[in-house]
């Protein structure tokens, strides 16, 4: 059977032949000898590899930093809405204790 995006019926097929069989598109074949595939890998990684080494490197630094400035401030929050209030409360009340 076959449905609309509606969930209405369009064509109910009660024997359809080969519905299970599926074919691929071969695969095609390397042109190119070993040899000159490994060079190829080799001079891909040469040049390309240093490029993306230094996207990688960007991205992971602008994280970090999104990172540290996120801790910033929950620090910064932590430090002036609870802690150092907290503290100046119990230094004016040191006598007591």
């Amino acid at each position: 059977m076959f449905y609309n995006m509606l969930g209405e019926c369009i064509e109910k097929l009660e024997d359809v032949p080969a519905l299970d069989l599926v074919h691929f598109r071969p695969r095609a074949n390397n042109f190119l000898k070993p040899d000159a595939m490994k060079k190829l890998k080799k001079d891909y990684k040469k040049k390309y590899g240093d490029l993306f080494k230094d996207e990688e490197t960007t991205e992971k630094k602008e994280q970090n930093d999104i990172m540290k400035d996120k801790r910033k401030k929950i620090r910064d929050d932590f430090l002036n809405n609870f802690f150092i209030p907290l503290r100046r409360e119990f230094e004016e009340d040191i006598e007591k204790y």
